[in-house]
């Protein structure tokens, strides 16, 4: 299951022939809860929680190399895999993986092209304020195989599977010019970015008390440049 909401605003105002603004606001909301296998526990468990698994990586390791596991012979775990096989009640992991995602942000910018005596410039600038996050509640199930089929066992406790939010902060802002003289071209730019990240953990499903949180900034600038030159016959050399 999938859900999925945009909303993006934008506003251009020209001030002038050579001076303009502009503005975007926007704002992505995105649900999906998807369900695949975990593993297997071979022995089987009494609840959803308790349940034990071996990743399927480990079980096509096994038949490829002829190993048995728990007890179960390589060619029982083949029969599994293709349905043949009944397994233990309580034995294979079906996780959910129920997660909520927002961005939104605003973004400010500008550009002005004009001349300062023969050197002509074009300069644009903006910054941008924006916010993430992830948001997972997710739960277990454990199925057994009969008849080539799976019959749900137990449902687990919500929240057990990944009960956590990740949250990002970022402030970013450039400012880039083309200067142009004669037949030169030189193309000055810096950016910088503010990131705000963080992670928090809880226990017990919905009512979600903290378990443990855990920050980190980063601060980083980008600074650039480039050079051009227009030869008479057409070709253009770039540094």
């Amino acid at each position: 299951k999938t859900e999925h909401k945009q909303v993006v605003l934008r506003y251009n105002y020209d001030y002038s022939d050579t001076l303009g603004f502009t503005a975007v606001a926007y704002n992505n909301e995105h649900a999906r809860n998807w369900f695949k296998t975990e593993g297997i526990d071979l022995n089987g468990s009494a609840d959803a929680d308790s349940l034990s698994r071996t990743s399927w990586s480990n079980i096509i390791n096994d038949i490829n190399t002829n190993s048995s596991r728990d007890g179960v012979s390589s060619s029982d775990l083949s029969r599994i895999l293709s349905g043949e096989l009944d397994t233990a009640v309580g034995s294979i992991d079906m996780r959910s993986n129920n997660r909520e995602y927002f961005s939104r942000g605003i973004q400010l910018g500008f550009n002005w092209s004009g001349s300062i005596g023969d050197v002509t410039h074009s300069l644009e600038g903006s910054i941008r304020v924006h916010q993430d996050e992830e948001d997972r509640m997710q739960y277990d199930s454990s199925y057994q195989q009969v008849s080539g089929a799976l019959v749900l066992n137990d449902v687990g406790v919500l929240g057990a599977a990944g009960n956590r939010v990740q949250e990002a902060d970022a402030t970013a802002i450039y400012i880039y010019d083309r200067i142009e003289f004669g037949n030169w071209a030189f193309t000055p730019g810096i950016r910088f970015e503010d990131i705000e990240l963080k992670r928090t953990r809880y226990n017990n499903g919905v009512s979600r008390t903290i378990r443990d949180s855990r920050e980190n900034d980063t601060q980083v600038w980008l600074p650039g440049a480039g050079i051009s030159y227009n030869f008479d016959s057409g070709i253009t050399l770039l540094a």
